[in-house]
């Protein structure tokens, strides 16, 4: 497969918004052009660039489709973004986004940390549905469970955007982000669950739409290691 650089989007004068929407025109534009998006940030706030540049393909290809989001992160993401939007609001975005156009908000996230989320945000992912798995649990003895959960996962969604945030390994595994895991996930368990994702989407026919790398700050990095990593 021929791989493409397709350039920069940089936020300019803070307008986030903005920057957010050009990313949405460009993900568009490489998925009507049969290409396959693959994002690197850059902050978390790039997921709802790229949902809504999905969502703008699929509006005018295939307006039925339900897209499934899985999430490697410490985070949930789930912030209110009045008065702002932020790298820790992208997915309450989304939810606020399928919540508008009465679209299901399907929402996995791998290797959350309870210490690191609020009391309400994990009370927003309960009343929204969201599936998660705290960090500790992401481990190998633990991965047939993992694996049984994208199982469930796949039966409701045509459509798959996949995205890892950098903050979801430990941090002597990945000092450049901004915000460094105590704990976090094993390498190899991501991997893995990448390699069970692939294979699902062929058995259940779900069209991996899109994928992204993010929080990587190089500025915390150590000898290129989370670079390397992502």
């Amino acid at each position: 497969n021929n791989v493409w650089e397709a350039g920069d989007i940089l936020c300019e004068a803070q307008d986030l918004e903005q920057t957010q929407q050009q990313l949405a025109n460009q993900v568009e534009n490489i998925l009507h052009h049969h290409g396959f998006p693959l994002i690197l940030g850059g902050g978390h706030e790039q997921a709802w660039g790229n949902f809504l540049g999905i969502s703008q393909y699929l509006s005018k290809t295939q307006a039925n489709q339900s897209i499934g989001l899985i999430n490697f992160d410490a985070h949930f993401d789930l912030r209110n973004p009045v008065p702002h939007a932020t790298s820790g609001t992208p997915f309450r975005q989304i939810a606020s986004y399928c919540e508008r156009h009465h679209k299901n908000f399907n929402y996995l996230v791998f290797g959350i940390n309870p210490t690191a989320n609020t009391s309400a945000l994990f009370e927003f992912a309960k009343q929204h549905q969201v599936k998660w798995h705290n960090d500790i649990h992401c481990t190998l003895p633990n991965i047939a469970k993992l694996e049984a959960q994208l199982q469930d996962f796949f039966s409701f969604i045509d459509v798959l955007y996949l995205t890892i945030c950098l903050d979801v390994f430990a941090a002597n595994r990945a000092p450049g982000v901004s915000a460094p895991s105590a704990i976090g996930i094993d390498p190899a368990v991501v991997i893995h669950l990448i390699e069970t994702i692939k294979t699902l989407c062929k058995t259940h026919q779900v069209t991996l739409i899109l994928a992204d790398i993010a929080e990587l700050n190089p500025n915390y990095d150590i000898n290129a290691m989370t670079a390397k990593l992502a």
